[in-house]
Formats: C-alpha cells, sequence, structure tokens
C-alpha cells in the first residue's frame, strides 16, 4: 500500500464535491483517474512502452505546428488517458490537468490539496494497454491524430494561449 495526499474536487457550475488521490512525488509512476468516478490507476514510466510511443508520435504529429513544449506536453496528457483501457466504471482515464466534473460534465472542476492535508492509502491497479497493444502502428498512428483533433477544443486558451487546430487536409499516413 502506498501513501497518497488528497485532493478536494468542486464544480463550479453544480456545487458536486468529491476527494481524490494525487500524484505521489516520483519519478517511476503516473496515477490516471477515471472521468466517471475518479477511480486511479497507476502506469510505471519505465515498464510502459506505450507512454514514450504517444509521446513520440505527438511530436511527430505536430511538429509543423508552431507550439511550446508545454503545449506539447498538455496534448500528450490530454490524449494519454483516452487511449488506455477503459476503467472499470466505463469512462476514459483522464491524466490531464483539466477534470470535468462528473455530474454535470462542467470543466470548471477545481481541484486543489485538502486543507489540512489529509492522506490515505491505497494500491491503485496498473492501467491496462490491451486494445492499444492489438494495433497495428498504422492504427496507432490514426487513433492518436483522432483523438488530438476530438480533443484540442478542450486546449482552447489553456494556459493563456490556443493551441492551432490540425488542417483538414492533415492524414494520419502523412506520418511516417
Amino acid at each position: 500500500m502506498s501513501k497518497y495526499l488528497l485532493f478536494r474536487g468542486e464544480c463550479e457550475t453544480c456545487g458536486f464535491k468529491t476527494e481524490m488521490l494525487s500524484n505521489r512525488n516520483d519519478d517511476v509512476t503516473r496515477l490516471l483517474l477515471s472521468e466517471r468516478t475518479f477511480k486511479p490507476a497507476l502506469f510505471y514510466y519505465d515498464e510502459d512502452p506505450m507512454y514514450d510511443e504517444v509521446s513520440a508520435l505527438v511530436k511527430k504529429i505536430v511538429v509543423g505546428l508552431e507550439l511550446d513544449e508545454m503545449q506539447k506536453v498538455d496534448i500528450f496528457f490530454e490524449i494519454f488517458g483516452s487511449l488506455c483501457d477503459l476503467a472499470p466504471d466505463g469512462s476514459e482515464y483522464r491524466i490531464s490537468e483539466i477534470f470535468r466534473c462528473p455530474k454535470c460534465e462542467s470543466c470548471d472542476f477545481g481541484c486543489d490539496p485538502t486543507e489540512p492535508p489529509k492522506y490515505a492509502e491505497a494500491e491503485p491497479p496498473k492501467v491496462k494497454h490491451e486494445y492499444w497493444d492489438s494495433l497495428s502502428n498504422d492504427e496507432r498512428r490514426m487513433l492518436v491524430v483522432n483523438r488530438i483533433q476530438d480533443r484540442l477544443p478542450n486546449l482552447e486558451n489553456y494556459r493563456g494561449t490556443t493551441i492551432p487546430i490540425l488542417p483538414k487536409w492533415y492524414h494520419p499516413n502523412e506520418i511516417k
């Protein structure tokens, strides 16, 4: 069992409140939370080839766009959880700092550490990638392009910048 700091999440729109686990301060794991119930799962940087594969694909896909490194990281964080197998509650995982309210779906959902700090013992399962593993390289590339195009509106004006939308003519087969 590992110890996690609890965060308090609250929706500005509907007032829904919840507590959720936060990431440990280590360079080995990253916590993903399910969109619907914030159930956690872990992935391990050094054991998970999908992390490096998706990161490399994102960099190739956005190479022609004028993005700084933080914007590329934001795109990666926005899509990575959606490429993993679904959470036990049937929703996608999120690794992003952008959360949606599970009650009203608003993006006005803020998360802050509990005051005073509270901790919880947990042993989240490893996130699975069975679907990703079943895809060819071309299918993976196509999936990443589609997820970026689907999710870019979620990143508009994030961190005070606008991330441009991929041109309509852009085709996944052009990424080699």
